[in-house]
């Protein structure tokens, strides 16, 4: 796997953090709003593909059609996300290769994220059914206002509901197949929230999952810095480095150790300002804060790091350099704070998403005429709840007010993270924040757990619901064939 497909599962990963599945009515919408040009719509006849079994289990199947418009929520949800990655929206996914050696295409990754959510919704809904749980009237009023509210989104937009679903999947994809992906993930989530609800941990229960896992959750202090050959360059007078590259190594490396070989914290610290004065050429003042900035709080550890190897094994006030004989920079570190457990709160928040796809530059202007009709009603949370379920579009909180439980620093995106942990910050806090997702309308819910409790707790949750998987996914037929059918 190359780094960069690593880089790519990482933030995969990251993107689950609070829900299991999709919530697709959020979605749903949202898909009729986001154009996706890598679709070639007219060149597959749904006839067949409905026709086509992609995914089954005993009780619960997804044809060629639904796989299609699976593999559009799954591209809708992440396609953002993975252009810091390389992803060309303009370009059909098949065309573009993530791994040269391997062959390993951007539709490659989109296949087998669908393939992992289908798993997911088919699994569930086998738990469904094995718990005698149904969908009710409730849940098919529901089902129908999703519905009812993608055709009206699609008449605001200029369309008929078949003329867009034409427009955006040829014959692929129609109504009754969108309906058919609604009603299994409908099931599903009814299960999947009923087991989780289910769940409870008692602080005890926590302590013991910590003390027997602790080596994955403890964390160090350090405070550390790249010396880079361009460091140790001169420079012409545009700035650019000039002079033998390897040279310039051999002296980055040089210029580490010599940092390294400090004995106290202020020694460190010392020795990192005169290399930003001597070498990186700063002011006093800009040399001091550079230093602050290499302080790295809640260091994890990580298997088969060379640092975090030697962090947790090694003595506060010990130094290293990591960095293999051929690399052009390296990792000076000073362990400032021995192996310890993360008691640092986290916080709790509630967010009205309003997206910049979807309002374009009339984002900000939405967001504040939502906000003044909350200001109208004296902040009422309920009027909030209500909002929410009107016009957020994220999906991970809209079906529970916007809520965010448990949030640690620096989990979330810069802006929204600084707006949470203002040191200022007071219950009832609300306002609006603007990120690269668009705006937030944001409401301050007060402190959560301690982060430790909180990994733990999400750990034990985890486990359970693979256990969930294991016992409901068991044999899940996937037709690779139908899979890579889909166009794009």
């Amino acid at each position: 796997m190359s780094k960069n497909t690593a880089a790519i599962d990482a933030a995969k990963r990251k993107e689950k953090r609070n829900s299991i599945l999709i919530t697709i009515s959020v979605i749903l919408v949202a898909v009729l709003v986001i154009g996706l040009v890598v679709y070639n719509s007219l060149s597959t006849n749904g006839f067949i593909t409905r026709r086509q079994v992609a995914m089954a289990t005993e009780n619960f199947s997804v044809n060629g059609s639904m796989m299609n418009y699976f593999f559009r929520l799954n591209y809708n949800q992440n396609a953002s996300q993975y252009t810091a990655y390389g992803l060309n929206t303009n370009y059909t996914l098949k065309s573009q290769v993530i791994d040269e050696t391997s062959g390993y295409t951007w539709f490659d990754q989109f296949a087998s994220m669908s393939v992992s959510y289908v798993q997911e919704i088919l699994a569930m809904c086998e738990g469904a059914k094995a718990n005698g749980i149904t969908l009710d009237e409730a849940d098919y009023a529901e089902i129908d206002a999703t519905m009812e509210t993608m055709r009206a989104t699609a008449e605001s937009y200029g369309y008929s509901m078949e003329a867009y679903l034409l427009n955006m999947f040829g014959s692929v994809v129609n109504e009754d197949d969108i309906r058919d992906c609604v009603e299994l993930n409908t099931l599903a989530l009814k299960y999947y929230n009923q087991f989780s609800e289910g769940l409870s941990y008692t602080d005890a229960d926590l302590e013991a999952y910590y003390e027997e896992h602790k080596e994955d959750y403890q964390c160090v202090d350090v405070i550390t810095y790249t010396v880079k050959q361009s460091d140790m360059l001169k420079v012409d007078e545009e700035g650019n480095p000039v002079g033998n590259v390897t040279e310039g190594a051999a002296l980055a490396k040089a210029q580490a150790e010599l940092i390294a070989a400090a004995k106290t914290e202020e020694e460190f610290r010392a020795a990192l300002k005169d290399h930003f004065v001597t070498n990186l050429l700063m002011t006093e003042e800009e040399a001091d804060a550079k230093v602050e900035q290499c302080y790295f709080t809640g260091m994890t550890a990580t298997s088969g790091n060379e640092a975090s190897d030697w962090a947790f094994s090694a003595e506060v006030g010990d130094t290293t350099v990591t960095g293999a004989a051929t690399s052009s920079s390296y990792d000076v570190y000073y362990l400032l704070k021995a192996p310890y457990r993360d008691e640092s709160t986290t916080r709790n928040v509630r967010h009205i998403l309003l997206t910049s796809d979807t309002y374009g530059a009339e984002a900000e202007a939405k967001a504040k005429e939502v906000y003044a009709e909350w200001e109208a009603s004296g902040f009422a949370m309920d009027v909030y709840t209500t909002l929410c379920t009107e016009y957020s579009e994220d999906p991970g909180s809209v079906e529970v007010g916007g809520v965010y439980e448990n949030v640690a620093e620096g989990e979330m995106i810069t802006e929204f993270n600084d707006w949470l942990f203002d040191e200022a910050r007071v219950v009832g806090d609300n306002g609006l924040v603007e990120t690269s997702y668009g705006w937030h309308i944001m409401y301050y819910d007060g402190e959560g757990n301690p982060v430790w409790m909180t990994d733990a707790e999400s750990a034990l949750r985890s486990e359970a619901y693979s256990e969930q998987m294991a016992m409901y996914g068991e044999g899940i037929e996937v037709n690779q064939d139908v899979v890579y059918s889909i166009n794009a």
